[in-house]
């Protein structure tokens, strides 16, 4: 296996550290400053929701983000034989990812769901594309 497609791989694979941890930090953390606010009737964000929202956010948006785009784009510009539709679409896809991670550090929520709603569905269809064309065999 070349190098180039090793360290693409790796840096994509530890995203998922990044990712993990940040949804961790969501689930646990943001989850009990909920039901605080459900035990207390109280509509005011409890102190701490901020902090722990937004370092969840640099963790997934930002930095897992970022490690999956970059490792996604040293495979694709090193896989020379992908159609031009299919690397067009990755392209935009890589985009997105950019702009997901600058939305994350600009701490803007409209970036982030614009990012998603372009990113996701081309993520989405090149899973069922590499599905079907390499179908193992």
């Amino acid at each position: 296996t070349p190098r180039w497609a090793l360290a693409g791989v790796l840096l994509a694979a530890s995203g998922s550290v990044f990712d993990l941890s940040g949804e961790f930090l969501s689930v646990i953390g943001l989850r009990d400053s909920a039901l605080s606010m459900l035990a207390n009737a109280d509509a005011s964000i409890p102190a701490g929701f901020a902090a722990i929202e937004r370092t969840a956010t640099l963790l997934t948006a930002g930095l897992a983000n970022t490690l999956y785009t970059v490792g996604g784009c040293v495979l694709m510009v090193k896989t020379t034989n992908l159609p031009r539709n299919v690397r067009l679409a990755m392209w935009t896809t890589w985009i997105a990812g950019v702009g997901m991670t600058v939305a994350a550090v600009a701490h803007s929520p409209g970036g982030l769901v614009v990012s998603s709603i372009v990113l996701f569905p081309l993520l989405i269809g090149w899973n069922v594309w590499m599905a079907v064309k390499w179908k193992a065999t």
